[in-house]
């Protein structure tokens, strides 16, 4: 967008907030210039306020102050200060405009569509630069944590950690969007899906694609992190390498027909990145950069090798309770790094199971918090495999759940018929 068109737009905004509020005192509420709450809200951030102004003086009298005393000045952050820096934060990413692009379109026809989110591979190295760099990034982040410890900094890495990796990764993208092994309202859905995204494992319909193509090929040609083609590829390699998360928008409809259809996920897909932006300008602004190492870099890297330890180390070393066509383990203490999701080859015989820790002494926190929104009544027909009373293994071809395409094909027929 040009510089010209961003000026004039803020021009119209600033017209229309003023009047408003000329108007609204004045006992009119007839709008002069069409512009959303939203628009007003965020203009509002940009034009200079009295309670800034305000700040601003009190400011530069505590430093005057701690000048003729011969202390140190050191300014506190509060609440309000905090949400303001917020604010302004979504102000620089045009949060309107994402909002705008989830909200105003007709029911049924998303803005967004597949295309608009797939992802093709151009360098001819085979390298994914961009990944790459932001993985050396936080490598880097989470090394310097270290030598900044504090106890409050680790509790709080501790609980995002547990945020992201149980209540986002495990619980939410891979068993409810992935297996769909449990029914949740959609706003817990979405919220288990927002938690994922911190965890900076991108987008959920490439992720549960990938992960739905895995099972599908799991030790055999075509699985995107097999160790076959080496433990350090499963492990990290085929994220900076290769084609593995280059998925266009063919081979998502296949494998993803049930998020494709949500005009949430593929927007959360195309912006993952931003609740990870949110929370590190709130982390930076509640307690300095030595929390934004421990809250962000540190247990982000955590997150990261505690779910490639389950495409590498379970696919290698372990236990195996079934004989699955593959060579998934079950492996304890990658269950107590992943919070469950260590008991692989459970999980390979018996996809769709909520509970992948069968036995008692099998540690599975996200079975757990499944079992919680269950007694809450946050989470329904949940699909529990238990010791002794298993089905027949599943087929290593049963990638998406069947459930979840003969949904997609009826919505396909109700669409058809609708537009008929």
């Amino acid at each position: 967008m040009a510089q010209g068109s961003v000026a004039g737009n803020d021009l119209d905004l600033e017209r229309s907030y003023n009047l408003a509020g000329r108007r609204s005192r004045a006992g009119d509420c007839s709008p002069a210039i069409q512009a959303s709450p939203l628009d007003l809200f965020v203009l509002s951030q940009r034009l200079p306020s009295r309670s800034q102004n305000v700040a601003d003086w009190t400011g530069l009298k505590q430093r005057d102050r701690a000048a003729r005393t011969g202390n140190q000045y050191t300014p506190k952050t509060g609440i309000t200060e905090v949400l303001q820096i917020a604010v302004r934060c979504l102000v620089i990413l045009d949060m309107g405009k994402i909002f705008r692009e989830i909200t105003d379109q007709p029911q049924g026809q998303p803005r967004m569509e597949l295309t608009d989110i797939e992802r093709t591979h151009h360098d001819e190295t085979g390298i994914n630069w961009v990944t790459s760099i932001a993985m050396f990034i936080f490598h880097a982040g989470a090394i310097a944590a270290l030598f900044f410890f504090s106890w409050k900094y680790l509790f709080v890495a501790l609980f995002l950690y547990w945020v992201g990796g149980s209540l986002g990764i495990g619980m939410g993208y891979h068993r409810l969007l992935t297996h769909r092994g449990y029914k949740t309202p959609k706003w817990v859905e979405y919220f288990l899906t927002v938690c994922a995204t911190l965890a900076l494992e991108g987008g959920p319909i490439f992720w549960v694609a990938t992960h739905r193509i895995h099972h599908q090929h799991s030790d055999k040609d075509g699985d995107p992190h097999t160790p076959l083609d080496g433990k350090w590829w499963a492990h990290i390699g085929w994220i900076l390498m290769g084609k593995s998360m280059h998925h266009d928008a063919e081979t998502l409809a296949r494998y993803t027909p049930d998020l494709a259809k949500d005009k949430f996920h593929v927007w959360i897909t195309k912006y993952h990145y931003v609740p990870n932006i949110i929370l590190g300008v709130l982390l930076l602004a509640i307690g300095g950069w030595k929390m934004l190492l421990w809250g962000m870099f540190f247990r982000t890297v955590l997150g990261l090798h505690a779910t490639w330890l389950v495409n590498s180390a379970t696919h290698t070393w372990g236990s195996r309770r079934y004989e699955t066509r593959d060579m998934s383990t079950n492996s304890w203490w990658v269950a107590l790094f992943s919070f469950g999701e260590g008991w692989h080859n459970n999980h390979h015989a018996h996809p769709t199971s909520a509970r992948h820790g069968l036995a008692w002494y099998e540690f599975d926190l996200n079975w757990y918090g499944i079992w919680a929104l269950n007694k809450l009544g946050l989470a329904k027909q949940v699909y529990c495999v238990e010791l002794g009373n298993e089905k027949k293994a599943a087929k290593a071809g049963d990638a998406v759940p069947a459930h979840v395409v003969a949904s997609a094909a009826a919505s396909d027929t109700q669409s058809d018929m609708v537009s008929a």
